[in-house]
């Protein structure tokens, strides 16, 4: 396993935590992304691991969205099973930037959506709203290297000033145009 596929295994297995507490009420429930429930959100995100893995022509299961829980569990294995074939995990691409690989895609959205995104369906549905201090920093060096690009249409919303006090995981998700306080 490269420090990438370690990475996203371990922010899927931290995604589903927050996934698998979710009650079936609660899906409905409004999230922080405007005009989002908490199951828009992790619909989401289940899409974006089949939009990464058709970049290389590698489709994952079938969706069942019928079932979200079960939908994200089938897209992340299929994606972290993408990520131990080397020769997938390494194949390139021309992306939105330029030339990238699967793996190196995977590191700047999946992950960085795995962070953000499990934080707003945990706020969303009265879950663990934590984030670990080294993704924070992670996830806001990216965000500052993305600036602008961020804030496309269906993308993150206009940042907001956050409290003078507020700590980093806070700033970020200012930055990221939510109101965690």
């Amino acid at each position: 396993m490269t420090e990438i596929s370690d990475r996203y295994y371990r922010l899927a297995r931290e995604f589903s935590d927050r996934v698998n507490a979710v009650t079936a009420e609660a899906w409905q429930a409004p999230s922080p992304c405007e005009g989002w429930t908490a199951r828009d959100v992790l619909e989401h995100v289940v899409q974006t691991q089949h939009n990464i893995a058709g970049y290389v022509d590698q489709p994952l299961t079938d969706s069942r969205p019928d079932d979200p829980v079960e939908d994200w569990a089938v897209a992340a294995r299929g994606m972290h099973a993408l990520l131990e074939d080397p020769a997938t995990a390494g194949h390139e691409f021309t992306g939105m930037a330029g030339p990238t690989t699967l793996e190196r895609t995977v590191d700047v959205f999946a992950c960085f959506d795995l962070i953000i995104h499990r934080w707003d369906i945990a706020r969303a549905t009265g879950g663990d709203e934590h984030i670990d201090i080294e993704d924070v920093r992670r996830v806001q060096q990216q965000a500052d290297q993305l600036a602008d690009s961020l804030r496309v249409p269906g993308g993150f919303a206009a940042a907001v000033e956050p409290p003078h006090a507020a700590g980093e995981q806070a700033r970020l998700l200012a930055f990221l145009g939510r109101t965690p306080w």
